[in-house]
């Protein structure tokens, strides 16, 4: 899925020192996610691991602050349920859950120089509140209309 070649190009844009701010997806545990191969879907979790690690690796050397999470689950929930039950195809195999899961998704930062934190008094945070931490790692404006930033 071009995960590989995806982080080549991130990694030298990084290592260029050009860019304030870079938005990429490593859709593998997603797409792959839908098929409901749980081994299919290991070793594409394994390969987003794999290139988020060499990521880290150049945002570290630069200095600069790395953001990982997703907008849903899906590698997270193979196999659809109904009311407590696996559901079945049938000859029997479990059935493939294709819908996202809407179970909560991490927000990780890697902060080489550790002189950030997350706030701890924002009790559900969403998916809006993402943007408005990348425009206070940014320095940029906060409208008055946003959801509040995730930074201490």
């Amino acid at each position: 899925m071009k995960a590989a070649e995806i982080t080549d190009a991130v990694v030298e844009a990084i290592h260029s020192g050009k860019y304030d701010h870079i938005r990429l997806n490593l859709p593998n545990g997603d797409m792959v996610g839908h098929t409901g191969d749980l081994e299919a879907t290991r070793i594409a979790v394994e390969a987003v691991d794999l290139q988020v690690g060499r990521m880290e690796k150049a945002v570290r050397e630069s200095g600069g602050i790395l953001l990982i999470t997703a907008d849903h689950g899906n590698a997270d929930e193979m196999w659809a349920w109904e009311k407590g039950k696996l559901t079945r195809e049938p000859d029997g195999r479990p059935r493939p859950r294709t819908a996202h899961t809407v179970h909560p998704v991490p927000l990780i930062m890697v902060d080489p120089k550790g002189s950030l934190g997350f706030r701890s008094d924002i009790q559900k945070p969403g998916l809006s509140a993402i943007g408005t931490t990348l425009l206070q790692l940014l320095e940029v404006p906060i409208p008055y209309n946003y959801t509040a930033g995730l930074l201490k």
